[in-house]
This record gives structure tokens, sequence and C-alpha cells, in this order.
């Protein structure tokens, strides 16, 4: 395990068996109560900055997709000035230059 993720592995033994069992038990327990709260893609940009981790491409297409381009351009203005990450820049030029 690390950090707070847990990582699954099957090996195609026995062992298997538990390890898909608690692979199950976390998408039933963790993701779809996670996944349920998200009912627009507004509410996809609000749990995607609230991140430990921000990806402002990923809010900048949530943005895109509940048709607020001025926001979503923003958040990629915001995230340029703070992240060196080349997917920013071309996402900028692809949707908005």
């Amino acid at each position: 395990m690390e950090g707070n993720e847990e990582h699954f592995t099957l090996y195609n033994k026995k062992s298997d068996k538990e390890e898909f069992s608690r692979f199950v038990h976390n998408v039933i327990n963790i993701g779809i109560p996670y996944y349920e709260q998200i009912i627009d893609w507004n509410t996809a940009v609000e749990l995607a900055l609230n991140e430990e981790d921000v990806f402002y491409d990923r809010v900048c297409d949530f943005y895109l997709m509940a048709n607020e381009k001025k926001k979503a351009k923003d958040v990629l203005e915001y995230g340029l000035k703070r992240a060196t990450d080349e997917n920013l820049k071309k996402r900028m030029d692809k949707y908005f230059n």
C-alpha cells in the first residue's frame, strides 16, 4: 500500500480470490459512493479542485463539458502560472488560441 492508495495485483494463484475480494469491497464502499457525489460537471470541478493534487487539465475539461468556456480558460491560466506541465500549454493552444 502506498500512501492512502491501495494497489491490487493478481498472480493467477489462490491468493487472487482474497485480493479480488478486497478490490471489489473498495469499489463498492469507496469508489461508487465517491462517484455518486458527482451529479454534474460543476460538481466534478469542485471535487477536483479540492484534491491534494489538482490536475488543471482535467478541471478545464470538466468546465468545458459544463459549457463554462471562460472558467475553463481561467483555470488553465491559473494552472500554467503554477506548473511546468506541457499538457496545460497544449490544451490552452488547442481550445483557446
